[in-house]
């Protein structure tokens, strides 16, 4: 019986013949196609039995611990090959070479590197499968050019992996691939259709400057830092029920006219940057009803407890304090919304703090849950979302926040939310009071509007405020001024001798006091009462401007609550 491998391998005699296994997760349908054309032959190198008591051939064999220069000339050797059957077809018709072409491809399936793998700049002129490869050093493929499709799908990378630069022409595919280390593809080139469903990308992704065509990540696992800052879309991109887990960027993305980017579904648990990326095409966040795409730090804590891929739990790979210490924002400062209209946001979680420095106007908002949005609490509420943006060093965060306020609330005025409009409005002018002297500068007319009716927004308080005023305060005062009393039935610019006209001070027991205020407040005027001095006459005064005034704050807040 052969020696297993322990250490470097040990080679098995011919007459044996076993054949490679191959992968335990291989197809039964495919093992004859892959021992044919991707297994190196057992006449160049005798199989080696494995430790788990399996025999593989040289480029199978899943270990680090075997030549690598055996299996570098051998890989080497292998693409030599297929560029000979390559040249040979070029002679042909372009009808004859296509379908010669169609034959010919750069098969990898389940290829176990051992070292490093360069092939930067290399053109491959004919389709690259590397489908369930395992590359377990670098693999550098910058500036290389795949002509026809490139099949990265399964693929496992243990070391970083680099495409910067690189030509994707034909399909590209890297689905279900697990990124252990960093995945870069600045400024690459995806012209036709790519897809990256269900990967997982353990450390950094880079995409920056990357420009896309159509591209599916949907269910795609992003646990450290997914960065498409500078990218472009031309087409559809799908980030459906994907996970964010740490900060994303997409300032300076170019989601062109003719593209269309659907987020829903998909959990953003850490800052998303949108800042200075410009919107022409459609832009869609949503979620189901019961789960938020952004989510808040207790609902990514809980999503993240129960995220395992490949049999290990997220805590494999990242600590405790970087769970406990998530935070979410969404950052769309400054970004260009040449058509807002196909900014869309449904069924989804969001902060009014989220969209400073940015006009919301036409943006899309359907069935949008608003976070820190009690308008019975109003003053918590704000203090949390200018923390939010303190985080973020955002200056001047308060007029920036009222700023949004308004514009949103402009929003829902437009599309008919006016019960969200007037919690919009209210929320702009309360942070506009808590500005100066924790919101007590009772010398401001804005202090005064928000006593008297929230500012128009509360019809109750429009309604306590004018009880108050009509029925207690000025009766009371009206008990402290001498009024000249006639009988009733007699003016009293008849002589007060001849009519038994008196001088005295109205009371709240007899309602004369009340009679007298409810009778100002409606511009009726008493004809046997009348103010003895000057002070008397001012407060009356005084009553007529105030009264109607708070009354017409009391219509405007029903407006805005019942009449639209």
């Amino acid at each position: 019986m052969p020696r297993k491998l322990s250490g470097k391998s040990s080679y098995i005699s011919k007459s044996e013949k076993p054949q490679c296994h191959i992968h335990d997760k291989a197809l039964n349908r495919d093992l004859d196609d892959i021992h044919q054309n991707v297994c190196v032959s057992e006449i160049e190198f005798p199989l080696a039995e494995y430790t788990d008591g399996k025999h593989y051939c040289l480029f199978h064999l899943p270990t680090k611990d075997k030549d690598p220069d055996l299996f570098g000339k051998t890989f080497k050797k292998r693409f030599h090959l297929v560029e000979e059957k390559i040249v040979e077809v070029e002679n042909l018709s372009e009808e004859k070479r296509t379908d010669a072409k169609n034959n010919i491809n750069y098969d990898f399936r389940y290829v176990w590197f051992p070292s490093n793998i360069e092939l930067k700049g290399y053109r491959f002129g004919v389709e690259a499968d590397f489908s369930s490869t395992t590359f377990s050093a670098l693999a550098l493929f910058d500036s290389a050019t795949f002509i026809a499709v490139a099949n990265f799908n399964s693929v496992t990378f243990h070391s970083p992996v680099t495409f910067e630069s690189t030509n994707f022409l034909g399909s590209a595919y890297f689905g279900s691939a697990t990124f252990f280390d960093s995945a870069v593809f600045a400024f690459a080139k995806f012209s036709a259709y790519s897809t990256f469903r269900n990967t997982v990308f353990v450390d950094q992704a880079n995409f920056l400057g990357t420009t896309f065509n159509s591209v599916y990540f949907d269910s795609a696992t992003f646990l450290s830092i997914a960065l498409f800052r500078k990218s472009v879309f031309l087409d559809r991109a799908e980030f459906k029920s994907s996970t964010f887990v740490f900060v994303t960027d997409f300032g300076w993305a170019n989601f062109t006219e003719t593209s269309q980017v659907f987020f829903e579904q998909t959990n953003f648990c850490s800052t998303v940057d949108l800042s200075y990326a410009l919107f022409a095409g459609y832009v869609i966040f949503g979620g189901e009803k019961d789960k938020a795409v952004f989510l808040d730090e207790a609902s990514a804590e809980k999503t993240l407890q129960n995220f395992t891929f490949e049999g290990k739990s997220i805590h494999d790979f990242l600590s405790d304090y970087q769970l406990k210490n998530l935070h979410i924002a969404l950052d769309l400062q400054n970004a260009r919304l040449e058509k807002p209209e196909r900014i869309a946001f449904h069924r989804v979680r969001l902060c009014p703090s989220w969209f400073i420095n940015v006009d919301s106007r036409k943006i899309v908002f359907t069935d949008v849950m608003w976070d820190s949005f009690n308008s019975k609490r109003p003053k918590a509420n704000i203090q949390i979302e200018l923390k939010s943006l303190e985080k973020q060093r955002v200056r001047e965060p308060r007029r920036l926040l009222e700023i949004a306020y308004r514009q949103l609330a402009n929003n829902a005025e437009e599309n008919g939310r006016y019960e969200e409009a007037s919690k919009f409005r209210l929320m702009a002018s309360e942070t506009k009071r808590l500005e100066y002297y924790r919101g007590w500068k009772v010398w401001s007319l804005h202090w005064w509007y928000w006593l008297s009716s929230f500012y128009g927004e509360s019809w109750i308080r429009a309604s306590i405020i004018l009880l108050i005023l009509v029925l207690l305060i000025f009766p009371l005062i009206y008990t402290t001024r001498l009024f000249q009393v006639c009988p009733s039935d007699k003016p009293v610019s008849v002589s007060l001798v001849e009519h038994n006209c008196t001088q005295k001070y109205l009371e709240m027991f007899d309602g004369s006091a009340l009679l007298q205020s409810l009778s100002t407040a409606t511009f009726q005027t008493i004809e046997y009462r009348k103010p003895v001095t000057g002070w008397g006459e001012l407060w009356i005064t005084l009553e007529k401007i105030f009264a109607p005034l708070q009354f017409a704050l009391l219509a405007l807040a029903i407006r805005r609550k019942f009449m639209r």
